[in-house]
């Protein structure tokens, strides 16, 4: 039924998929950033979850919390090497190399920037050859750049998307939303001139001709944000989830002296992000007062145990 999201859920890989092959879809249908906004949050927590760090393991079901013992990974505890039904793996092995694809898109003369990654890249216009180089260590930090390659000028409307986390909305509808109020905003510069955000669809659009050393940077507000379900949801009534970012975040016993599957948090609660390049092949962790915090992908790649995503919301005492 709607708005039935326990904290136990399936979850299945291939349906995480599923959901950013439909997005992306979507996106090629109208142009509205919204889709994408879904298939980033889909990809870098419903999809890559599903696979170890070093792509030998899987998770068939992604649920939310684990109390360490229960076999829910179609008998298993912890993540597995195959299952019966080998459907998550293969479709992850086929996946996972077409990553890149949803990076870009064009229009005619309008060019879309839609996810954010190291990457060199080239693409035929109207009006000539694009070449651009993408400088980020997105998703650990918010500073994105676009540096331009072509020797000859490209008449170009950039589309670059402002993802909607960056601008106080968590999810393109009143499904979830943001606990705690936040005036950090993006910023916007051309060639190292700041530039007032022209916003369609949810993407900003320069409009220009470009060449070789022309440069557009946009920085996004990283901050930890705690997240609140619709109070439909019955599931969620009560609880907080911390994302920083596009990534959600969650707790693991092996972190944590506390009980992670009854730790509470503040509704005014802050994390300190910190990058930790020798921990899960480089991860911010998230350090607060109640919990330490880790990436929810990278969960149980280390030991089998507790972990948690949604946490109790604790009243403060005037």
């Amino acid at each position: 039924e709607n708005y039935d999201l326990p904290n136990y859920p399936y979850n299945e890989t291939c349906a995480a998929i599923a959901n950013v092959y439909w997005n992306h879809r979507m996106f090629l249908l109208h142009g509205d950033s919204k889709y994408m906004d879904v298939l980033e949050r889909t990809l870098y927590n419903g999809v890559i979850s599903g696979l170890s760090l070093d792509g030998t393991l899987f998770f068939y079901p992604n649920t939310l919390q684990h109390n360490g013992i229960a076999r829910f990974n179609q008998g298993v505890s912890g993540r597995s090497p195959w299952f019966n039904c080998s459907c998550c793996p293969s479709n992850l092995s086929r996946f996972i190399p077409s990553v890149a694809g949803y990076a870009y898109a064009q229009k005619g003369s309008d060019f879309y920037v839609n996810l954010f990654m190291n990457n060199e890249m080239s693409v035929e216009l109207p009006g000539g050859r694009l070449q651009l180089a993408q400088h980020t260590s997105y998703p650990w930090e918010g500073h994105i750049q676009l540096e331009f390659l072509n020797e000859q000028e490209v008449e170009a409307n950039l589309f670059i998307r402002i993802p909607g986390w960056a601008v106080n909305k968590a999810v393109p509808s009143d499904l979830f939303h943001f606990a705690d109020a936040r005036e950090s905003y993006p910023l916007l510069k051309v060639n190292g001139q700041e530039m007032e955000l022209e916003i369609h669809k949810g993407y900003a659009v320069v409009k220009s001709f470009w060449k070789k050393g022309d440069r557009i940077s946009l920085e996004l507000p990283m901050e930890d944000r705690l997240l609140e379900a619709n109070e439909n949801v019955e599931a969620k009534t009560g609880l907080l989830a911390v994302q920083y970012g596009p990534l959600v975040f969650c707790a693991e016993e092996v972190d944590n002296e506390t009980d992670v599957l009854e730790a509470g948090i503040h509704k005014d609660s802050r994390f300190e992000p910190r990058f930790e390049p020798e921990l899960l092949g480089g991860v911010n962790v998230l350090r607060g007062e109640e919990l330490s915090l880790i990436p929810y992908y990278a969960w149980a790649n280390r030991e089998v145990g507790k972990m948690n995503v949604w946490f109790k919301q604790l009243n403060l005492i005037p």
